[in-house]
């Protein structure tokens, strides 16, 4: 999905946008972006401050109950596993620092809403590493499969070879799928045009 957008090209200055998203806005009555929700000022402009409804702007109710459902996981997990709190430290970086960040940049952002912006966050991480993980396990299937055929199984019982080039076209889709994601979820708002 381009979501408003064509792969190389910037939207076209003479359709209104949405400054938060980029989504092209479709009614001159509209009050709110059809894509993220975000209050609409005049012109079909929004502002980059959290505006009246109190929220940051990427943020989003369905992310953040993921992200309070991935921490009942991990502290339930926890307890049999003590070790699996390490991958919730690797998920919950990149949501904390996207916090702050949030935090530096907006003003007028209460305590709750720092917290939803940060649940929210951990909901993206955990959808962008799973399907990123996805992406990396089916290649990996797929190239260890082939590998197998090709290999004289009568002649051979050593497979180890073929870890290397499996991994290595595994990382290829997941890195790729990774970073589609991010920068899907996490987009930048967009210069105004004064």
């Amino acid at each position: 999905m381009s979501f408003g957008y064509v792969m190389g090209q910037q939207p076209e200055p003479d359709k209104p946008r949405c400054a938060s998203c980029g989504a092209q806005i479709l009614s001159s009555a509209a009050t709110h972006c059809w894509l993220c929700q975000e209050a609409l000022g005049p012109g079909g402009q929004t502002g980059h401050s959290s505006g009246p409804s109190g929220r940051a702007s990427g943020d989003n109710i369905a992310m953040a109950a993921i992200g309070g459902l991935i921490i009942l996981l991990f502290a339930a997990m926890a307890m049999e596993a003590p070790g699996v709190l390490i991958i919730l430290l690797v998920v919950a970086t990149p949501a904390l620092i996207r916090t702050l960040v949030v935090a530096s940049r907006e003003t007028g952002l209460a305590g709750w809403t720092l917290v939803g912006t940060f649940f929210s966050s951990l909901g993206v991480m955990a959808i962008v590493g799973t399907a990123a993980g996805a992406a990396f396990y089916a290649t990996c299937f797929v190239v260890c499969l082939g590998a197998l055929a090709l290999n004289d199984a009568a002649h051979s019982r050593s497979y180890e070879w073929i870890l290397i080039p499996s991994i290595g076209a595994g990382l290829v889709p997941g890195a790729m799928v990774f970073w589609w994601l991010i920068r899907l979820f996490w987009r930048r708002p967009q210069a105004r045009n004064s």
